[in-house]
């Protein structure tokens, strides 16, 4: 009697442990496959919102140049989250909404992107008196707070 018990505890302890890995989808779903059915010169916008939905990111300047994006994340027994697979599809249309260029960049690829090191300036506050009086009292405040300590 007391075997079948622990046979049914060490059941039930193996049965909760399952191997399977938590997988988390986000954007559209298969784009590797879906982009396929993608044809330059041929499809225009409503085929691409067809197949692939709306966009992630679109260019905000004419509004012709549309990002798609497929992440899948993992989660491991200690519930850290890893990347499994993150694919971007970059769709460029001309004037008419017919589709000119697809570009697919998977996460290995984007490992490899550079960044521009420039740096970009405020244009709310510059180094102007302004600044300079409020960096003061942030100091001032800051030597108060620790005086009352």
């Amino acid at each position: 009697m007391t075997k079948n018990i622990i046979y049914f505890l060490i059941f039930l302890l193996l049965s909760f442990c399952s191997p399977k890995k938590i997988e988390n989808v986000f954007g559209v779903h298969n784009l590797l496959i879906k982009q396929k059915s993608l044809n330059l010169n041929q499809s225009n916008r409503n085929d691409i919102l067809k197949i692939l939905g709306e966009p992630l990111a679109k260019d905000f300047i004419d509004n012709n140049i549309w990002l798609f994006n497929e992440t899948n994340e993992g989660v491991s027994y200690f519930g850290k989250k890893y990347i499994i697979k993150s694919d971007t599809i970059i769709v460029q249309f001309d004037n008419k909404g017919i589709l000119i260029n697809k570009q697919i960049l998977n996460i290995n690829q984007m490992k490899d992107l550079s960044f521009d090191e420039f740096k970009t300036a405020s244009l709310s506050i510059d180094q102007s008196l302004f600044k300079q009086i409020l960096s003061s009292t942030k100091k001032r405040l800051k030597t108060a707070k620790e005086r009352f300590k």
